[in-house]
């Protein structure tokens, strides 16, 4: 083995395995810093959706009270009702806008999710799953508002408890389906960030505790507008989401208490306790206990909402506080991973930077000139004479064979040119023996020769072609009488016109003295009747003169129209607008005679 093609595996081989282990190594921060910014990103898309459920929850009281409400004091209440809409709408659409652009982005191909709720199965990234998700939450929230508005505009009398319940209970399942999708969303970055799981779970919980706490208030909205008894399924209810509220109060305590519960998530929870749970829950309870007794409440559903809704605060407040906490560890983790992938990048880089300058080295001073000269040899074997080659001071052994390799070259290139003058003679040779001297058509081996190419394409298409014979009439007498030269000035005129009347694909040829011949191609007989009068009527409009008298010159023609695909030879076809031509020289010249197709041979 050559000491050259040795060293060069050994380089390889070397270089590859370098390669290869921090490609590996490079690959597993990548995927690390990857998963970790997906999280991040995808725990900001939580947040979003918990924004969505918020809002669309602070829709059901007002939704309720108008249900509940004399249609014509509603107004105040549609008012308040379009603005919760807006902002329920306006949280959908930038979720929406940010599982697009995380989609953009290439989010959606760093884990595949599979989740089924209910009866409905949803497959793909945490993203693809929560835009699914949301979108049927959508849906239904657009149903449920389209119920509330219908029954809103019946009489009071018609909209008991049952019509009202029914008008909102998609907007409860759509604010349920929301949550799902926080639940996904959540999951995902809490499986990336596992020591973050606590803070989004409670984060999570305390998004859940908002729409439970709006659900329960607004169990009482119809009785307190009505100003009715609760019934049995209202008092049901109620108790069914207090029960729910104590349990998420204590598995948010639960996870706050195992991940190290900081300062700022006291102080929210103690609001939470302080607010909703000393003051807000005590009010139900206490508007329950009267409605179940069928006393006077003392205050209507305005009122209520007045005293109820902004102790809910603290809950909103400790869900965005359990969640910035999650969002910084998070922000910590994905920085951390960005530092300790590009202190791998620059250490691989720096490796192979040291290991590509040593073999750079050798190779620039042994082996590059010999490996460059003998690609030079290769190239100009194959003909390839375009190549640059180097150019070298040296007198060494290695300088000659370069500059044998540059003489090499330019007798190549001196041959190459030689043979390029040689071919493009040869053309011009070609031109000008299929080019009519005299008129500048082409000659009958020419028209043969581009008659038949156009034939090809006729026959694809199945179009008809039409020939026509054109001969000048009494020719030998204007020879005879003016000149020779004069008789060429005709033909060439007569050429002149034919190539502008006929049409640019169709082919024109002298075909002997004064006889011409075109080939049209998709043309048929009626159409190559008329081609042929134009022809001859445009040549009949010249006027010559010869001594200064005026004379003109006159056609005959001969047109014969065949389908394509029947020509397998144009002797015959050219003989019968010949024959054409002659019977309308036979019956007086000046002008056109349509022959009729003979049966061609078959092929």
């Amino acid at each position: 083995m050559r000491l050259k093609k040795l060293f060069l595996i050994t380089t390889v081989l070397l270089l590859s395995l370098v390669t290869a282990m921090l490609l590996r190594v490079g690959l597993q921060e990548y995927t690390i810093y990857r998963s970790a910014r997906a999280g991040l990103q995808v725990m900001q898309l939580s947040r979003l959706a918990m924004t969505i459920a918020e809002k669309t929850s602070l829709e059901h009281g007002p939704s309720s009270a108008l249900l509940s409400s004399d249609p014509n004091n509603a107004l105040p209440l549609r008012q308040i009702l379009r603005k919760s809409r807006e902002a329920s709408d306006a949280a959908f659409a930038e979720t929406f806008a940010a599982l697009k652009e995380q989609e953009t982005q290439g989010l959606t191909g760093v884990q595949r999710t599979q989740v089924v709720q209910g009866a409905q199965e949803a497959s793909g990234t945490a993203p693809q799953v929560a835009v699914t998700i949301l979108n049927r939450a959508r849906d239904r929230l657009l149903a449920a508002r389209q119920e509330i508005d219908r029954t809103s505009t019946l009489p009071k009398a018609n909209r008991d408890r049952a019509t009202v319940a029914l008008a909102t209970r998609d907007m409860a399942t759509a604010i349920d389906v929301i949550l799902e999708a926080v639940a996904v969303l959540s999951g995902y970055a809490g499986r990336i960030y596992p020591d973050l799981v606590d803070a989004l779970v409670a984060s999570q919980l305390a998004a859940e505790l908002h729409v439970q706490a709006g659900h329960l208030g607004a169990q009482l909205t119809y009785a307190l507008t009505r100003q009715i008894p609760l019934d049995q399924e209202e008092t049901r209810a109620i108790q069914i989401h207090q029960g729910r509220i104590e349990q998420l109060l204590t598995l948010i305590w639960l996870h706050m208490l195992v991940g190290d519960m900081d300062s700022r998530q006291s102080a929210e929870l103690a609001q939470v306790r302080l607010r909703f749970v000393e003051v807000a829950l005590p009010l139900v309870k206490t508007l329950s206990a009267v409605g179940a007794d069928g006393k006077p409440y003392g205050i209507d559903a305005e009122g209520f909402a007045a005293l109820y809704v902004p102790e809910m605060t603290p809950i909103v407040n400790l869900r965005d506080a359990m969640f910035r906490i999650a969002s910084e560890g998070g922000k910590a983790a994905y920085e951390k991973t960005f530092r300790n992938m590009l202190l791998q990048i620059a250490i691989g880089i720096a490796v192979i930077l040291i290991e590509l300058t040593v073999f750079l080295f050798i190779r620039r001073r042994v082996l590059r000139p010999l490996i460059n000269t003998n690609a030079a040899l290769v190239d100009l074997s194959k003909g390839r004479l375009d190549i640059d080659l180097p150019t070298t001071r040296r007198s060494d052994e290695i300088g000659d064979m370069i500059h044998a390799v540059i003489a090499l070259k330019h007798t190549g290139l001196e041959k190459r040119e030689l043979e390029r003058e040689r071919e493009r003679f040869i053309e011009d040779l070609k031109e000008v023996s299929s080019i009519d001297y005299l008129t500048g058509l082409i000659n009958r081996r020419a028209f043969s020769e581009r008659a038949t190419a156009q034939l090809a394409t006729a026959v694809r298409h199945q179009w008809q072609v039409t020939l026509i014979a054109l001969d000048i009439d009494h020719f030998k007498s204007i020879n005879d009488r003016y000149g020779h030269a004069q008789g060429d000035a005709v033909l060439v005129e007569v050429a002149r016109r034919i190539k502008r009347t006929i049409r640019v694909p169709d082919v024109a040829a002298r075909f002997g003295g004064e006889e011409f011949i075109v080939y049209a191609g998709e043309c048929d007989s009626e159409a190559g009747f008329a081609l042929a009068e134009r022809i001859r009527t445009t040549v009949a409009t010249a006027i010559f003169f010869a001594n200064d008298k005026p004379y003109s010159v006159t056609l005959s023609a001969g047109v014969i129209s065949v389908p394509a695909t029947e020509i397998t030879d144009f002797a015959p076809i050219i003989q019968q607008a010949d024959d054409a031509l002659y019977a309308a020289k036979n019956q007086g010249r000046n002008q056109t005679v349509a022959a009729k197709p003979k049966q061609a041979n078959p092929a």
